[in-house]
């Protein structure tokens, strides 16, 4: 399955989640609306659109004669006090092989600090832009936002402290930028409502304590490429909700404990992946429901026999590990009949160890 379709249903969910939450809150403007927006925000909004670089003229209808910023593209409000609630700006080619190449592309040497007079947003999205700079401190005085989505732009610095202090947060997207440095349950601290974490690919490490209980329960959290080890996350035990869960290349050498593989019927996508994991992996249960699950357990250390996995699974990867017994009874070849009858949607690839990669669909 392409890992693509998976983001683009978990985006669809939640987008669709919010778009249920904000309406039944207030009705929006959408460049049809009788309303007019704050003075206050438009002159932010002219402000922010002057410290960008905006080649493709994305944001033109942006300007002095345009009274009504309810009116700009990317630009949503409510429709009973004017104020600003949301700003679409992601990069139209986003989702298109020639991104790198996009023309719609928004640049600027910073987060555009007009941002800071927009407390009353909801929703920010400025992925797949060039923005190159921290993300800056004041971040933390928008405490209206339930949306935020900075991903794949070019950001660098730490994650600032204040991020914890977004109550309301549900959405958070950082993945794809040059983030460093140390995040610590300060950044959780007030992050009761997050549900989705998506902050893979950037060179931050994670340090809190062995006995820290989030005050939130996560849906999906995907934290690729972050140095979480070497001990293996003990707060995941709290997360009775996961059902996306990527802790790829995460420097995590330890053993899984029993608790995570009691907890793995949640899992509609789950990968392991490029850790120094070791010892047994027991029976895995099946997945909740009818959902077909992805596990991607690969490039580690586990050992022992190879346990029994869900019918209902989708795509399974447990190559370059030692599992020490191929066959209980039987040639190599029969335990591979085996496998295919009790797992048709599987194709064995290789004589290799349990190679298994998903059939062409």
């Amino acid at each position: 399955m392409d890992r693509s379709i998976i983001r683009r249903g978990a985006a669809s969910t939640f987008l669709l989640g919010m778009l249920i939450l904000l309406l039944t809150r207030n009705s929006f403007c959408d460049g049809k609306s009788h309303g007019s927006c704050r003075e206050k925000e438009r002159n932010a909004l002219l402000e922010f659109k002057s410290d960008l670089i905006d080649p493709s003229g994305r944001l033109s209808s942006w300007t002095v004669d345009q009274k009504d910023c309810c009116k700009w593209v990317g630009v949503f409000c409510d429709n009973s006090t004017g104020h600003v609630h949301e700003l679409h700006l992601k990069n139209p080619d986003a989702e298109s092989e020639k991104l790198y190449q996009s023309r719609y592309e928004m640049s600027s040497l910073g987060v555009p600090n007009s941002l800071r007079n927009m407390t009353n947003l909801q929703f920010l999205d400025l992925s797949s832009n060039f923005l190159n700079s921290s993300i800056p401190k004041w971040f933390g005085i928008l405490s209206s936002l339930i949306f935020l989505n900075l991903s794949n732009n070019q950001l660098t610095g730490t994650l600032p402290e204040s991020v914890g202090h977004l109550s309301m947060l549900v959405g958070l997207y950082i993945s794809s930028n040059f983030l460093e440095g140390i995040v610590s349950e300060v950044h959780f601290a007030n992050l009761t409502n997050l549900m989705y974490l998506y902050a893979s690919d950037n060179l931050l490490s994670m340090r809190v304590s062995p006995e820290w209980k989030p005050l939130f329960q996560l849906q999906e959290m995907e934290l690729r490429s972050w140095q979480l080890g070497p001990k293996f996350p003990n707060w995941l035990r709290s997360q009775k909700m996961l059902e996306d869960l990527d802790l790829s290349c995460a420097q995590i050498s330890d053993s899984v404990p029993n608790w995570f593989w009691e907890l793995s019927s949640q899992f509609v996508y789950l990968n392991l992946s490029h850790n120094q994991l070791h010892g047994e992996i027991p029976n895995i249960a099946p997945t909740v429901g009818s959902v077909h699950s992805v596990m991607y357990l690969n490039s580690n250390k586990f050992n022992g026999s190879l346990p029994c996995f869900p019918p209902n699974i989708r795509e399974l990867d447990v190559s370059r590990n030692s599992f020490s017994e191929l066959v209980a009874t039987g040639s190599a070849n029969s335990w591979q009949q085996q496998f295919h009858r009790e797992y048709p949607k599987i194709h064995w690839t290789s004589t290799r160890l349990a190679l298994f990669t998903p059939t062409q669909q």
